[in-house]
């Protein structure tokens, strides 16, 4: 590890900690005698995957009257929903017979829910449950040292890099989120006459950007039954949803609904 501060090319000075013989090699005077920097490094590479639960599937501990109770449980008698470990279990395997010991490790989470989603039922929505598991590497192999080639001089006149320019090409994609909207309620738009729908809500996974899915909002104008040109009796009738190009529907529940034309529009 190199440290330097740069006033002006003539006086740049270097602070350096790690190997000193390595250092002494490139003329830099070691500050702290450190022979484990730069060395045995160790990747830990983790996957962790999940998935959102169907509506009902938990009872909701964080609607407020529970995630009280949980509370006054955790700090009365350290038990209860809120004094659990994240995980659930563990599974530790080996890959090949001939292994000392395991070296993956699968991490199995319950449930995911956050303190920040408490749920006021009749104000708020409802938090979503996940699933979830991680998969992650406990025995790797070190890379040994790594070194990079650079041109140091401490002469107080200048400081070089070899390569002094790189290029780079970075991609920005934005974090991609799903989002349900339950009991989305179904209405005709611009018909004059009477009808009734059954039923008169809906369910509905979107997926988008997730600057674009924390804003949306579903009014009437963007979910809505076209019953124009219909004629008295009962028809089966698809959804029309009017959403931004970026997202898309995962699922919708029906996905027709029973329209009785009662008296047709003018």
């Amino acid at each position: 590890m190199y440290n330097y501060k740069e006033l002006d090319p003539a006086e740049c000075e270097f602070v350096s900690i790690g190997p000193a013989d390595e250092l002494k090699k490139h003329g830099i005077t070691p500050r702290v005698d450190l022979p484990g920097v730069g060395r045995n490094l160790v990747e830990h590479p983790f996957l962790f995957a999940g998935w959102r639960s169907r509506p009902g599937t938990f009872v909701s501990e964080l609607r407020i009257d529970r995630a009280a109770l949980s509370v006054l449980r955790w700090a009365l008698f350290g038990t209860g929903f809120f004094s659990t470990n994240g995980a659930a279990g563990n599974v530790f395997i080996r890959t090949a017979p001939g292994l000392d010991r395991p070296d993956m490790q699968y991490t199995c989470m319950s449930t995911s829910v956050s303190t920040h989603d408490v749920w006021y039922p009749w104000i708020g929505a409802q938090p979503v449950h996940q699933l979830g598991a991680g998969v992650s590497m406990i025995k790797q192999d070190s890379r040994g040292v790594v070194r990079r080639k650079v041109r140091l001089s401490n002469d107080g006149k200048s400081l070089s890099l070899a390569p002094d320019q790189v290029e780079v090409s970075i991609t920005i994609e934005e974090v991609q989120v799903t989002r349900d909207f339950d009991r989305i309620e179904v209405r005709a738009r611009d018909f004059k006459g009477a009808y009734s729908v059954l039923p008169q809500v809906i369910h509905l996974r979107l997926a988008g950007p997730k600057s674009t899915m924390d804003k949306l909002q579903l009014p009437s104008d963007r979910v809505y039954l076209d019953l124009k040109g219909l004629s008295v009796g009962e028809h089966s009738v698809p959804l029309t949803l009017s959403l931004p190009a970026d997202v898309t529907v995962l699922e919708q529940k029906p996905q027709r609904l029973k329209v009785r034309i009662i008296k047709p529009g003018e």
